[in-house]
């Protein structure tokens, strides 16, 4: 795989993480959780926001933004359920997501893992939120 290749893949493959499936599934939350779901949301604005960067840094690398396609199917077995039942397959996630984002930097050129290493912290810092909320 071509470094343009991998850099297209990562792209999609960040667009259609699992946090990212959550933010458009619109979890249901009681009023006692409703602060929960507002902080995951944010942090797939936050997530979103990362994937942004990355799509400038690869138009300014002339590699063309990959067309996303579907979110995995896996992940429609998720829809209408609370935010509390998400908080565990958002955790093994983000922990999936943190090795794989590692990898490709480390197989990676010095921009392009340059051009990672927000992601990678914004994963980080997403990863120590979610692990002080309450799971089911």
């Amino acid at each position: 795989m071509t470094t343009d290749e991998r850099m297209q893949s990562l792209f999609r493959r960040e667009s259609r993480s699992f946090l990212q499936y959550v933010r458009e599934a619109s979890p249901w939350a009681s009023e006692d959780d409703r602060a929960m779901r507002d902080d995951v949301i944010a942090m797939a604005d936050d997530e979103l926001a990362g994937v942004g960067e990355l799509a400038a840094f690869l138009q300014s690398r002339h590699i063309a933004v990959p067309h996303l396609g579907a979110f995995p199917i896996g992940f429609t077995s998720f829809n209408f359920v609370t935010i509390r039942s998400l908080v565990r397959p958002l955790l093994n996630d983000l922990r999936d997501g943190i090795a794989r984002l590692t990898a490709d930097a480390d197989a990676l050129g010095a921009d392009e893992r340059i051009a990672l290493t927000p992601m990678i912290e914004r994963k980080q810092k997403h990863l120590r939120v979610l692990e002080g909320l309450p799971c089911r």
